[in-house]
């Protein structure tokens, strides 16, 4: 084994020659044990979003938006304040999402669906602290609406472009059952026009600009990722039979019980 240069045991020496600091005479002997070790520490950094991950987190809001319509159902205002939060979490998924995106991308479009829903979720929280079902209703609604546009802006739901009415004979049309008379929020629906003839949902909202139409938003029954539309409301009609929630809503309840 060659022998060191004396310039390179130069640094050693000076280390042996160098008095160490004095402990603290109050220290006790035990708690020599618990100095910390001068190791290198763990990164403690949040790992960095990937496109995958954040599409996850941004499909993982419609178990939320099933028991914030449970609640609003039931006008649960607790359930609704601690609920809220859980939303407004996954404003960061949304934005990492946006950002992850390869050019071209809808950017513009999806930023401004994340921040109505986002004002929505808001919104939704405001009318909760005030005890007002409606308002907390409406909030709910304009929420799942502007997150069902933002997934068709970024290819994340798949469906519509075909209009169901087109596939409706006269036949057909006579056998959708249904109830006249005034529709509420909340209410259990046939939809008997437009592009979503024939489906079922609940009216979760309503929409009126003053410009077009009187519509109302509708949660179409279905299972994974509800879609939402907005119907006219001369095509929203009331379901036959008590309005009882769908089975989604009473295998939460059964769940609860």
């Amino acid at each position: 084994m060659p022998l060191l240069r004396p310039l390179a045991l130069l640094p050693i020496l000076l280390l042996l020659l160098l008095p160490a600091a004095p402990l603290p005479a109050s220290l006790p002997r035990r708690s020599l044990l618990s100095l910390p070790l001068l190791l290198p520490l763990p990164s403690l950094a949040a790992p960095k979003p990937t496109l995958p991950s954040a599409t996850a987190a941004v499909l993982s809001l419609p178990p939320l938006l099933d028991s914030l319509q449970l609640s609003c159902t039931r006008s649960d205002f607790p359930s609704l304040l601690s609920l809220a939060p859980l939303v407004r979490s996954l404003l960061p998924s949304f934005v990492s999402y946006i950002d992850l995106l390869p050019p071209p991308s809808p950017a513009p479009l999806l930023r401004r669906e994340a921040g109505l829903l986002f004002a929505s979720c808001g919104r939704l929280r405001a009318a909760a602290v005030e005890g007002d079902p409606g308002a907390a209703t409406r909030a709910l609604g304009l929420l799942m609406l502007h997150y069902d546009r933002f997934l068709r802006g970024a290819g994340l739901l798949e469906g519509g472009g075909v209009d169901r009415s087109e596939l409706f004979g006269e036949e057909d049309r006579r056998r959708l059952v249904f109830q006249e008379g005034r529709v509420a929020l909340m209410d259990r629906v046939l939809l008997v026009g437009g592009a979503e003839m024939g489906r079922t949902g609940t009216v979760v909202g309503d929409e009126s600009d003053g410009e077009g139409p009187p519509c109302f938003i509708v949660r179409l029954d279905m299972r994974g990722v509800r879609e939402v539309v907005v119907a006219r409301r001369e095509w929203v009609k009331r379901r036959i039979g008590e309005q009882e929630p769908d089975e989604v809503f009473v295998g939460k309840a059964a769940a609860r019980g």
